[in-house]
């Protein structure tokens, strides 16, 4: 909801700097309701998306991590598949209640489904190289546990500079529109003169389009992370 919300919001407010400097109701709303649609049908479920698979991508470390630690201390699959979901949450916890009626193995393995990772496809192979020939499972899971802490690091890393980049594509295109507002109002009669001619409503509608443009380029760029999704995850 408050995806929409924000959407609305600069949607309209973008329609509103096209009326101010094209002076015409017809392109301000063009460009309104372009927006309007690209972000509730386009923006919102990349931006979902995203975030779902960042919750995921933390629930799987966590999961590998405690079921690890307490299969090392345990030696119990039980035990440790309940230390490793007892704090589930959200999605990961309606997962599990789909797959409770299975064995605690077949849960693991099925969980390959929800965390599609490479470090879970490592861990169902840790699990059975440990199952066949015994031994200490966390210097089994050494490179394991390494990977996990990679990818913490890597999300951390894509957070930190999606922010950024955020913050530099709004400062940029505040600019932008800043100076036409100048240009609007700074100008006075001879830029009202020029309200409603076609150059300007060109210009006007180029600027938006571009805007448009960067904007999905800006999008489809950050918002996916092939660093943290692994290939294998229908492997097992």
């Amino acid at each position: 909801m408050r995806i929409v919300i924000a959407t609305v919001f600069i949607s309209s407010l973008l329609g509103a700097l096209g009326y101010i400097a094209s002076g015409n109701l017809y392109i301000a709303g063009i460009i309104a309701v372009i927006y309007l649609i690209y972000g509730i049908l386009y923006v919102k479920r990349k931006i979902q998306r995203h975030g779902k698979m960042m919750n995921s991508a933390h629930e799987c470390q966590q999961f590998i991590n405690n079921y690890l630690l307490s299969m090392s201390i345990r030696n119990s699959h039980s035990d440790a598949f309940l230390n490793a979901t007892i704090n589930a949450g959200g999605a990961f916890k309606e997962e599990l209640k789909h797959i409770e009626h299975l064995a605690v193995r077949e849960q693991i393995d099925y969980l390959n489904k929800y965390f599609r990772f490479d470090v879970y496809y490592m861990f169902l192979n840790i699990l059975t190289l440990f199952e066949e020939q015994g031994g200490d499972i966390l210097t089994m899971a050494e490179t394991l546990i390494q990977e996990v802490n990679r990818m913490e690091e890597a999300m951390i890393g894509v957070s930190a500079i999606i922010n950024r980049k955020i913050v530099e594509f709004v400062v940029l295109w505040t600019i932008t529109l800043g100076i036409i507002i100048f240009m609007r109002f700074g100008m006075g009669q001879f830029y009202q003169q020029l309200l409603n001619a076609a150059l300007v409503i060109t210009m006007t509608s180029s600027l938006f389009i571009l805007l448009l443009i960067s904007l999905h380029l800006a999008i489809n760029k950050f918002m996916n992370s092939p660093i943290l999704e692994g290939n294998h995850h229908e492997t097992i």
